[in-house]
């Protein structure tokens, strides 16, 4: 069932991503709704690594993650007035935050 639920995770967001390069727009999709989505599947992400826990147990966020990342990043190329150089700065400063929690010790699982 796990790896079910992995698999059908790969096309979760092929939808979104195919209707955003057919029509080179992103319009009328959230940034905050997308940013948001990233930051929880990374987190999880993330978090599942640094446990420890098997692939399987968060492979489909993983999944997801990934999607999302496409999914941000066309949504930072195909929208008007978006100012890509702060959010290429946060974007790096959230993944350096991240890189330097996974020295940190967590509680056991």
């Amino acid at each position: 069932v796990d790896y079910a639920v992995i698999a059908g995770a790969c096309a979760v967001k092929v939808p979104q991503l195919w209707r955003i390069l057919q029509s080179k727009s992103a319009l009328g999709i959230s940034e905050t709704a997308v940013v948001s989505e990233w930051v929880g599947y990374g987190t999880t992400c993330w978090y599942n690594v640094l446990m420890g826990y098997q692939f399987s147990a968060w492979g489909e966020a993983a999944l997801i993650f990934g999607q999302a990342s496409l999914v941000l990043a066309l949504v930072w190329l195909y929208s008007e007035g978006i100012r890509l150089a702060p959010r290429l700065a946060a974007t790096g400063a959230v993944t350096a935050l991240v890189l330097a929690l996974q020295t940190a010790e967590l509680p056991a699982a």
